[in-house]
């Protein structure tokens, strides 16, 4: 194809081919030229090219970790978040095995959650965690199966992203509750919890030794109810 400028100074692209005319022995006595505009059709194609470009520089760009990977868990694509995370190159992990950056104790149940994922129900999210350059964290990944056009499943696609300071904090809190329950449960003295009308939701042993109530007895009752009325 060759381009040329036409009379009102546009480009145009011509796809020139050369026609062969013979005579009756079969000698090639005329070459006709022969050409059509394809300009359309290249600006469609450089507009797509442009298009994907765009697109591939925005997956590159996102802070959330991607990756897909086929159904025998090898790698088709990273982004350069998923690899500055892991501490990766992707040419190390690209048609590689995608399990090795999830912790091994959680890989059966990354798996099985996997397996979980059908046409009808294509998505999945799991929390797990990963060995990101050589410490543990906790990720979230939101997991989607890929199709063709005739609906084919292609591969899985995971977007994840790091929830480690998330973790942390319910770890604390549970252990803080923890504490708070030990130190109910075991006081010395009689202790509950009561709702603003001073219904009972929670009494420790002591409280129910004092007044000669069973637990479950004393739940759901008012402080007045067991009051004497004198």
């Amino acid at each position: 194809s060759v381009k040329v400028q036409g009379s009102d100074d546009r480009v145009i692209t011509i796809d020139f081919s050369l026609r062969p005319v013979k005579d009756e022995t079969g000698e090639v006595v005329l070459l006709i030229p022969e050409g059509r505009d394809i300009s359309e059709q290249i600006e469609a194609e450089q507009a797509l090219e442009e298009s994907k470009a765009k697109y591939q520089a925005i997956i590159e760009e996102q802070a959330e970790l991607i990756c897909r990977h086929r159904q025998d868990a090898t790698v088709s694509y990273v982004n350069d978040a998923f690899c500055s995370y892991f501490g990766i190159e992707k040419a190390d992990i690209i048609d590689g095995e995608y399990t090795p950056v999830v912790y091994e104790a959680d890989r059966v149940k990354v798996t099985r959650l996997i397996g979980t994922m059908t046409q009808e129900n294509p998505t999945v999210t799991i929390e797990n965690r990963v060995v990101a350059k050589g410490t543990i964290r906790w990720t979230q990944w939101n997991n989607r199966m890929i199709f063709d056009e005739a609906g084919n499943f292609v591969e899985y696609q995971s977007v994840g992203r790091d929830i480690t300071p998330l973790k942390e904090i319910e770890l604390k809190l549970r252990e803080s509750e923890e504490k708070f329950r030990r130190a109910f449960e075991d006081a010395a003295t009689g202790e509950a919890l009561v709702t603003p009308d001073g219904t009972f939701i929670q009494v420790n042993r002591s409280l129910c030794e004092i007044v000669g109530y069973e637990e479950a007895e004393l739940v759901g009752k008012t402080f007045q109810e067991i009051t004497h009325p004198e």
